[in-house]
């Protein structure tokens, strides 16, 4: 009689043998023979994977003919969770990268007392990722006053939003006084994609809350996971860029996270009360 375990283990093996010829050799020995099964308990599999970065591509390349496999062979009511390893297991984690294969993964949470974002790392289904965007429902471009004083902004503003990280403006600048419309105009372009692509993955979040999040991660020791989590996002909108003036630690998981994405083409849009050459320490 099979053990749980080899039971698991044979289930899985007939996944990977119809996986097998769905994709090339070079894609199943990277993506799919290090993954582990865990346990199933008649409605979630538990898969063991290396990092976040398998979670990522498998959702975003493979789940059109992943589902159907996991759905005959062990039910169309399954559901599938990802385990990724600890950040603190892994030796040297804490070593700031661009290279999110080899960032070590934990559960991250990213929740501070002005911030909720939703942990992209631990997924309940064969479901694409979802990241709530933090758009105020009310800064759109139909709710945008347009006048002489802010004609170019917007204009650069909806080229953005229609081929964003395909335009001339990456990343897009904004600079004005408090009150004249920064953060209207930076969440309208969020929202704006979302219509037009919403396969893409938008974030707006503020300098400050960006900061808390990046304490709440080093006092945890889940720096890498902080940074992977804001390299899986598209259009990355970050407000009042001057409140980095003088954080060094800050700066140096911020533009980890900029090169990054700027390398991979996604879209940023920043946000100041200074033009750039203004901006001190950083």
């Amino acid at each position: 009689m099979l053990s749980t375990d080899q039971a698991y283990r044979e289930m899985w093996q007939h996944c990977l043998d119809r996986i097998k010829t769905q994709t090339t050799e070079e894609e199943f020995v990277k993506w799919f023979e290090p993954i582990v099964p865990l346990e199933f308990d008649g409605t979630t599999l538990r898969l063991r994977v290396p990092n976040a970065s398998y979670v990522y591509q498998i959702e975003k390349n493979y789940i059109p003919f992943l589902r159907p496999i996991i759905s005959q062979l062990y039910g169309q009511q399954t559901r599938l969770h990802y385990a990724v390893p600890k950040a603190e297991q892994q030796p040297a984690a804490a070593t700031l990268t661009t290279e999110s294969d080899a960032t070590a993964v934990s559960r991250f949470s990213t929740q501070t007392d002005t911030a909720n974002i939703k942990n992209p790392f631990v997924i309940p289904g064969l479901k694409k990722i979802v990241i709530d965007p933090q758009l105020n429902p009310n800064y759109t471009f139909a709710t945008f006053i347009e006048g002489e004083c802010n004609r170019l902004a917007r204009s650069a503003a909806m080229s953005v939003a229609v081929t964003p990280g395909n335009n001339p403006f990456n990343p897009l600048y904004i600079y004005g006084n408090s009150g004249l419309g920064k953060t209207h105009i930076a969440q309208s372009v969020g929202h704006e994609v979302r219509l037009r692509h919403p396969e893409l993955q938008v974030l707006y979040v503020s300098m400050n809350k960006f900061q808390a999040q990046f304490q709440t991660a080093y006092k945890n020791g889940e720096i890498p996971d902080f940074i992977h989590f804001y390299q899986m996002i598209d259009v990355l909108i970050i407000d009042d860029i001057q409140e980095l003036t003088g954080k060094t630690g800050t700066q140096n998981a911020f533009f980890n996270i900029f090169n990054h994405l700027q390398l991979a083409g996604k879209q940023l849009i920043l946000t100041s009360d200074k033009p750039p050459v203004e901006l001190k320490d950083i």
